[in-house]
């Protein structure tokens, strides 16, 4: 999964980049982890960001216990790429 999320982000930025020579925009979002934005918003209130690579892995037991259920591995799987 880690993967396919590189190759679709790396899609992302190249066809953002070839039609407008910088990083993809985003609204800026004031709740977000401000890691992710590069730079400060425009006057619009968008921002500049790039994805990251996620180094922590996210344990689901006390989810899955809470909710009384096994979460599939590829939800597991996905939220940890």
């Amino acid at each position: 999964m880690k993967n396919e999320m590189k190759n679709c982000f790396d899609k992302i930025i190249r066809e953002w980049q070839d039609c407008n020579n910088s990083l993809p925009k985003s609204l800026w979002i004031e709740e977000a982890e401000a890691f992710i934005y590069e730079g400060e918003p425009d006057t619009e209130g968008y921002v500049f960001w790039k994805p990251l690579e996620k180094n922590i892995i996210h344990d689901f037991s006390d989810i899955e216990k809470d909710l009384g259920i096994e979460l599939h591995n590829s939800i597991k799987d996905y939220y940890n790429s």
